[in-house]
């Protein structure tokens, strides 16, 4: 199994949940490239690109700036044939899942795994549990809207994963008395966020945690977001 290192030194943006994500992204770039399976080396030899499906981490606290964190990162197995689960060990005791599917590059739809080269020896770890996706709310109060800018764009032409986390916990702690820092976080991406569209968030508040729904200008669910801040 071929397992990817890197030191990082945080800077302030990095302590936040989406700069934490955005030092995970990096690091499963750098590795894929490694790999042959990067942006650019699909797109030239398979028209196809990665999107991301759904996200965890769990993290005892927030990186801290100018202190070293070591991220490794590995692809771990495959899920059925449409995609591949990534995973990430994040400084002594933090931990991360990521599930990448593969998408036609014109069409947007996807495409089987088995279009590419994956690497072998990947498997799941013994004992390891895949994150559920985020539920459905059973409820909830809608908590504001934002609409997608050039900045929340990525390579692909949609909004990168890392700005539905930055753009939805901004909303909702302008709501709601929350922590400074979630701990742990599950997102699932349902459907493609583009330039100029009005995206409306709704949370429902619960024991653990809150449980956030991005619906596009259509009303149906682009995004759903866990955000736990205790067990």
């Amino acid at each position: 199994m071929d397992i990817f290192e890197k030191i990082y030194r945080p800077e302030a943006e990095h302590c936040m949940e989406d700069g934490l994500l955005r030092l995970l992204e990096d690091a499963a770039t750098a590795h894929a490239i490694r790999l042959g399976i990067g942006h650019d080396q699909l797109l030239s030899r398979y028209g196809c690109v990665w999107m991301l499906s759904r996200s965890w981490y769990r993290v005892p606290g927030p990186p801290r700036a100018g202190e070293a964190l070591r991220i490794q990162t590995w692809v771990s197995a495959a899920e059925s044939s449409w995609g591949s689960w990534r995973a990430h060990r994040i400084g002594e005791s933090g931990e991360s899942l990521e599930l990448w599917v593969l998408a036609d590059v014109e069409t947007r739809k996807l495409v089987p795994i088995s279009r590419i080269p994956m690497p072998e020896g990947a498997a799941l770890e013994a004992g390891r549990t895949l994150p559920p996706k985020v539920p459905p709310l059973r409820g909830g109060e809608p908590i504001g809207s934002f609409t997608v800018e050039e900045a929340d764009l990525d390579i692909n032409g949609h909004m990168n994963n890392t700005r539905y986390v930055r753009r939805a916990l901004a909303l909702l702690r302008g709501a709601a008395d929350c922590p400074d820092f979630f701990p742990e976080l599950r997102v699932t991406y349902s459907r493609e966020c583009r330039l100029g569209e009005a995206i409306t968030l709704t949370a429902e508040r619960r024991p653990e945690g809150f449980l956030l729904c991005g619906c596009g200008p259509e009303g149906k669910p682009r995004f759903g977001v866990w955000a736990q801040s205790r067990e």
